[in-house]
């Protein structure tokens, strides 16, 4: 299960970073800014996925 599971991260990453370099062609700071916001995504799912932050 874990396999399948790093294979889709890989498959994320990878479309991910085709996006940001397609922006990135047309548009420089356009791109640093989706970096910039999907990597604060990257961090909030990693966070979730490890149980961090408080619940109530």
């Amino acid at each position: 299960m874990k396999a399948k599971h790093a294979a889709w991260v890989v498959l994320e990453v990878v479309c991910l970073l085709c996006a940001v370099a397609g922006v990135a062609l047309v548009y420089l700071p356009a791109a640093l800014i989706v970096g910039g916001v999907a990597g604060v995504v990257c961090a909030e799912r990693a966070t979730a996925d490890r149980g961090g932050g408080r619940r109530r």
